[in-house]
């Protein structure tokens, strides 16, 4: 594993002194492997609300360090959303994914469907969000100025044309993020041999699978103390929700 990057984009407006002072005493607690106090101080943080993804890059380091391999990949998951061009993360993260037992290896995905998912990965929903508007605000300017300077010319009309497209295409970029989000949570198992259930109740007859440390679901609903997964697979449990962390 690459070594820890201590690492973190702040400003003095976005991380309070205290706050600062802590994930610096986290850093140096994972200096001297000491990575319980470290994984501890980091929590300490993220309860504050405070969202990073070097914060969690660094929380989930120290999570592999302390053998938690379930809480590393919820870590690195979560920071690989807020920091997607962080290739640290994924890079620790893949080895993370090699300690699961039993791991389901799904095939390749068709070209142009990876191309898309990498594509639409490649920034958070907030960049793309902006990246709309800036073109958005390219195409009225330049057909503002068209207008205006009676600029006529086939290199400014094309040039309007392929701004449009553009911003259609990262608008629905933008809405496919929007409707995954809005629609699907997926969660990370971070206890070995979690027993599944038909429903959230327990017994050995509505027992049905047991899922491994690491495990990716996805999640459909809570019911009390329970929460209902479906794997990759495509099948259906219940889960003790403490068993299991929200990405």
């Amino acid at each position: 594993m690459k070594r820890l990057i201590f690492i973190l984009v702040i400003s003095s407006h976005s991380f309070s002194d205290q706050i600062i002072e802590k994930f610096q005493a986290a850093n140096a607690r994972y200096n001297d492997s000491d990575y319980n106090k470290a994984i501890q101080l980091y929590e300490e943080i993220v309860s504050e609300n405070w969202q990073s993804g070097y914060l969690y890059y660094n929380l989930g380091n120290s999570y592999f360090r302390a053998g938690m391999v379930g809480q590393s990949i919820w870590a690195y998951n979560k920071a690989l959303k807020l920091s997607p061009r962080f290739d640290n993360i994924e890079y620790n993260l893949e080895i993370a994914n090699t300690k699961i037992k039993d791991r389901v290896t799904l095939p390749p995905e068709f070209f142009f469907v990876d191309f898309y998912v990498q594509l639409k990965n490649y920034y958070t929903f907030f960049e793309w969000l902006f990246l709309c508007g800036l073109i958005v605000f390219l195409s009225a300017g330049f057909f503002m100025l068209s207008k205006v300077l009676i600029l006529n010319s086939n290199v400014v009309r094309r040039l309007i044309l392929i701004l449009s497209f553009s911003a259609f295409v990262l608008h629905l970029i933008a809405f496919d993020i929007f409707l995954e989000y809005s629609k699907e949570t997926h969660g990370i198992i971070i206890f070995d041999d979690v027993h599944a259930f038909s429903g959230p109740f327990q017994g050995e007859s509505t027992r049905l699978f047991t899922l491994n440390e690491g495990t990716r679901v996805s999640v459909l609903q809570n019911q009390g103390s329970w929460v209902e997964i479906v794997l990759l697979s495509g099948e259906k449990a219940w889960i003790p929700i403490e068993k299991i962390k929200v990405i």
